[in-house]
């Protein structure tokens, strides 16, 4: 049976001219529709829709926990395999098999980092081992280790003891014998637990996401000619059936999914960002209390319009001008705080021993976003670099946003 040339062409009906000249107007409309019919709902009873919210997401911990583990394996086996792979190493994205790269590799990985990670480069990876350094499966299944000894031992927890104190407390008294390899909140224990997740939700495992659909995206459309929508890189699948309605929905998907995703980034950027003007310039009215200060509506409402401002100038001025230039100063700046953090952080921690200046070292590294070089840490210290593979199901799919 001979092989169907592949498709080169979608007859996607775009506009000419007007708002939404070179837009499919039912896939714009809908969008905005939907979108807003979202934001109405939510702000009509923030309370209720957060519970409908909170209640969604904790029903997809429950129930899809499995897909996420086996999806995330699946587009790390097919990074791998590519990456292995001798004739996918070779192959150029773009019509041109001589054209050179319009941008220089620094350019490159910065714009890489800036939308694949964005915020999480000063937030979450600041935040996500001090939350796991409190909370993790390895202290959850400690908790129920430490239970099952209890109860074994005839020792009844008091009501609204905390499990872990309690224990720490009778293994004092003598009460109790030690268990080995139980992992406690907030202790050096917990410390390998904290990392150890956080690389699995930063490393390869999102990169895989990221890097699978962006390379999609980039073939379909600049190798084969088809249109930079979410479709085109179905075509295989589908063929000439995503020039309608199917189409649609898939593209529709794809904005809402983006949507959301930036929203969410966008909140925890304002947060931040109204929180450092108020470190940085004292005004009192950017926090609703200067002892627990969190930001007031001015605060995020004028965070917002300057986020939005250098949005719009970055979209506007092109790839090749706003966002590299805005990348590579991101870029310079990241690497700057990185360095300030391994040249003074002496002056704040004093480690006793080399253990200790590992992990501190460790934690700036982190904390500044700097993964790789974390597990480059990792193989110089003799530790198994078991970062990405280890740990339980779930909660993998940090991002429901692909920005390449």
């Amino acid at each position: 049976m001979p092989i169907r040339p592949p498709l080169t062409e979608l007859n996607i009906k775009t506009h000419d001219k007007g708002f939404y000249k070179g837009f499919n107007r039912i896939v714009t409309i809908t969008s905005k529709v939907l979108v807003t019919l979202v934001v109405i709902w939510i702000l009509s009873d923030i309370d209720r829709s957060g519970a409908i919210l909170d209640n969604m997401k904790n029903w997809s911990y429950t129930n899809l926990n499995s897909y996420y583990t086996y999806s995330i394996a699946f587009y790390i086996f097919v990074c791998l395999t590519a990456i292995l792979w001798p004739s996918f190493g070779r192959t150029k994205l773009g019509s041109d098999p001589n054209g050179k790269p319009e941008f220089s590799n620094f350019s490159w990985f910065s714009m890489i980092f800036g939308a694949g990670i964005g915020i999480g480069v000063l937030t979450y990876s600041a935040a996500e081992p001090i939350w796991h350094l409190a909370n993790n499966p390895d202290t959850i299944m400690s908790k129920e280790i430490i239970m099952s000894a209890l109860n074994a031992n005839g020792l009844k927890l008091p009501q609204g003891a905390d499990v872990f104190n309690f224990y720490q407390d009778q293994v004092a008294a003598s009460t109790l014998t030690a268990i080995d390899g139980v992992v406690l909140p907030k202790t050096e224990s917990a410390l390998d637990a904290a990392f150890r997740y956080s690389f699995l939700h930063w490393g390869i495992s999102a990169w895989a996401t990221y890097c699978l659909v962006g390379i999609c995206l980039a073939y379909f459309s600049y190798s084969r000619g088809l249109p930079l929508t979410m479709r085109s890189a179905l075509t295989p699948l589908f063929g000439r059936h995503l020039e309608g309605l199917l189409g649609h929905i898939i593209d529709i998907s794809a904005v809402i999914a983006t949507i959301f995703g930036i929203a969410q980034t966008i909140g925890i950027g304002l947060s931040s960002f109204a929180s450092g003007l108020y470190s940085i310039t004292g005004i009192t009215w950017l926090v609703t209390n200067t002892n627990t200060p969190e930001p007031t509506t001015g605060a995020l409402l004028l965070s917002l319009f300057v986020v939005m401002c250098l949005a719009m100038i970055s979209a506007l001025s092109g790839v090749g001008r706003g966002v590299k230039w805005l990348s590579n100063i991101n870029m310079v700046l990241s690497f700057s705080l990185l360095a300030f953090f391994l040249d003074f952080w002496g002056l704040y921690v004093r480690p006793r021993n080399a253990g200790q200046r590992y992990l501190y070292l460790r934690l700036a590294l982190t904390c500044h976003g700097t993964y790789c070089l974390g597990s480059i840490l990792n193989w110089v210290a003799g530790k198994p670099v078991g970062l990405f593979f280890t740990g339980h199901g779930g909660l993998l799919l940090h991002h429901s946003l692909v920005c390449f």
